[in-house]
């Protein structure tokens, strides 16, 4: 997952990681270790998840060539 774009993402929608945590139903500890890069490879229904409540595609968040 393209951390990057997720903190660029979670920055422009004024969300932070807990708020993260409540839209996803994420536990913060999920939250905060992959925006750490402490998970390298996340569940698909993790990433499902921060897609949808970043409001992009799962295909944007895990490329390497996102922007917002």
């Amino acid at each position: 997952m393209n951390i990057e774009f997720v903190l660029e993402l979670m920055k422009d929608k004024g969300i932070n990681a807990y708020g993260l945590s409540r839209i996803t139903g994420l536990p913060r500890s999920t939250i905060s270790k992959l925006l750490n890069n402490l998970i390298g490879d996340p569940r698909i229904s993790t990433v499902k998840k921060i897609a949808q409540a970043l409001e992009v595609t799962i295909e944007k968040l895990v490329s390497d060539e996102s922007s917002v």
